[in-house]
């Protein structure tokens, strides 16, 4: 994956983001309110309808936007390539991007070497550059190294000075294009690996396929449990989340950089 041009490209969509994390559950501090890291270890994922009711302004302001269509299922609304049976050739390699029935299909080098039909199940991202996801028999998920460029309306690779051969690492059927492990856990919310070394296969699950709310303000049991239980909106023994108009300026650039730097997740959300 060309590292530098995704995110460069995408650290011009931070400034407008930061906004609506800054404006999202800042909730005033009351007596004895319970410390905040132990909440976030303890706390479970609620999903984002659990926030809607308090939040209408922000959830209008993330609907549509690039972390609400950080991920999505395959399909006519959510594909923004050409698979009107379009060639693109890279070293050697032709690919073709066709549709057949309600299918988004590419036929490209597998990993043996040989092209083969394989089935779009995922988009990845809408703007500067859109990826296409492939699910692989072991749980394995694989991104195409070939990416739909949204400003051009063109096919690229996302190496392009690199031949890569199907036994390499960096290809798209193998380790460093494999969604489970380089790519999901920023694009959707409580991602969980889940990889059996045994077996060596993943069985990988997330709460809400994209960058939803608690994928970046935490898991939010307790706050929510809190004001449906109190009905208090005005003070008391609040549990604040993160991403909150008091955190520091550092603190808010270390909590973006979770995602928006070059980075691999070795641990659980919290930890």
């Amino acid at each position: 994956m060309d590292f530098k041009y995704h995110f460069l490209k995408g650290l011009s969509l931070i400034p407008g983001f930061l906004t609506i994390l800054l404006t999202s559950c800042n909730s005033p501090q009351g007596g004895n309110q319970i410390d905040r890291q132990q909440m976030l270890a303890e706390a479970t994922f609620v999903g984002m309808n659990s926030c809607i009711s308090c939040h209408e302004t922000e959830f209008q302001l993330w609907k549509d936007s690039h972390h609400d269509l950080a991920m999505q299922k395959a399909d006519s609304a959510s594909i923004l390539g050409n698979f009107n049976n379009d060639v693109f050739t890279h070293k050697g390699v032709t690919t073709r991007f066709f549709k057949k029935d309600n299918d988004f299909l590419v036929n490209t080098q597998g990993k043996d070497g040989s092209n083969q039909d394989f089935k779009i199940i995922y988009t990845f991202g809408v703007f500067p550059l859109q990826q296409y996801i492939v699910e692989f028999p072991n749980g394995a998920y694989q991104c195409l190294d070939i990416a739909w460029d949204s400003e051009k309306g063109q096919w690229f690779h996302l190496q392009p000075h690199m031949d890569l051969q199907p036994n390499e690492w960096i290809h798209w059927t193998s380790g460093g294009m494999r969604w489970n492990t380089a790519c999901a856990d920023c694009h959707s919310t409580d991602l969980r690996k889940n990889y059996d070394n045994e077996t060596q296969t993943f069985s990988t699950t997330y709460s809400e396929i994209n960058v939803a709310c608690e994928a970046c303000h935490g898991p939010a049991s307790f706050h929510v449990n809190y004001y449906e239980e109190t009905g208090d909106t005005i003070a008391g023994n609040i549990p604040k989340l993160r991403m909150n108009t008091d955190l520091s300026s550092q603190e808010l650039v270390d909590d973006c950089a979770r995602c928006h730097s070059r980075r691999s997740q070795v641990t659980s959300w919290y930890d």
